[in-house]
């Protein structure tokens, strides 16, 4: 490399790389989906050494890693009929029947010296096949991303049962890096898992996140998530302020029936802006005119 630089427009580049995007993602969502029925398939993810698709029907059985779903999810890749199939095909090959959780991939049988050290472990353990949390949380996350927070709950409530399981678990409660095949979690402060997990729940369970600057709220809670009084809250800081969020969900509708009705702060009405995605945008401004240097609580009403 020369060292050298260029001047280039910023739109052309960004165009440039919106094509380079599209053509990629069209090239996965076609060349690398592999269907294995009528309702049921799943993204390819992997070539071995020699050059061979990894994932796929083979003599054994069905070959399939979790990750190899999870990022086409994540990136939008996967049009609404792949994403049905995924789901499907992830919870027939891939969930544990011991912890209910979600493993890494499906019993490729034996060591596989050209895919890499994780097939040197025995199935469930580590790489090879255990309930790994990382993933999980990833895999709830793009599913909450598409809208299907009945799944995506299900995949990170197995997570938290597995881990309060402690007879089994032999762990206090926390998300360890993964469960083995006995159900056990493993390596507890080695994971990356929980700040995943915190963003989970905030930014797309509880729906509250930034925008370009601008708070979203978008909730996806399912009726069980509401207490008692039909309510649930989350606290978070924004934009100088420290914010209670409070949801009032008292007919405890689904996701999909409810929406966002009115935001009130001090009994007012927040002024916010219905997004075509889902929920409401409330602007900055709108947020820097409530008092700072104390806990501002915000009631959405759905």
């Amino acid at each position: 490399m020369s060292g050298r630089t260029i001047a280039v427009d910023a739109a052309s580049l960004a165009a440039d790389l919106r094509e380079k995007s599209r053509t990629l993602a069209a090239r996965i969502r076609e060349e690398e989906w592999v269907a294995l029925g009528k309702r049921e398939g799943l993204f390819n993810g992997y070539y071995d050494n020699r050059g061979r698709r990894v994932e796929g029907r083979r003599a054994r059985g069905v070959r399939m890693t979790l990750t190899g779903q999870v990022f086409p999810l994540m990136a939008g890749i996967a049009e609404p009929r792949q994403v049905e199939q995924v789901v499907r095909s992830v919870d027939r090959w891939l969930k544990d029947p011991v912890t209910g959780g979600i493993r890494l991939n499906t019993d490729f049988g034996g060591i596989q010296p050209d895919l890499g050290r994780a097939f040197s472990f025995a199935y469930g353990e580590k790489e090879n096949g255990a309930v790994f949390c990382h993933m999980a949380v990833m895999y709830a996350y793009a599913l909450y991303r598409l809208r299907r927070p009945d799944v995506g709950h299900k995949v990170w409530s197995a997570l938290y049962g597995a881990a309060t399981n402690s007879a089994v678990a032999c762990v206090f409660p926390c998300v360890p890096e993964y469960f083995n095949a006995e159900g056990r979690g493993m390596y507890c402060y080695l994971t990356g898992t929980a700040s995943w997990m915190v963003y989970l729940l905030l930014t797309q369970a509880f729906g509250v996140r930034g925008e370009l600057g601008d708070l979203v709220v978008d909730p996806q809670l399912l009726p069980h998530e509401f207490g008692a009084r039909g309510e649930c809250s989350v606290k978070v800081p924004f934009a100088g302020r420290s914010l209670e969020v409070v949801f009032h969900n008292p007919r405890r509708l689904k996701p999909g029936q409810y929406k966002v009705m009115g935001v009130r702060a001090g009994g007012r009405a927040v002024p916010c802006e219905p997004r075509e995605q889902g929920g409401v945008l409330i602007r900055r401004r709108e947020l820097s005119r409530l008092p700072a240097g104390r806990t501002i609580r915000l009631d959405v009403t759905l």
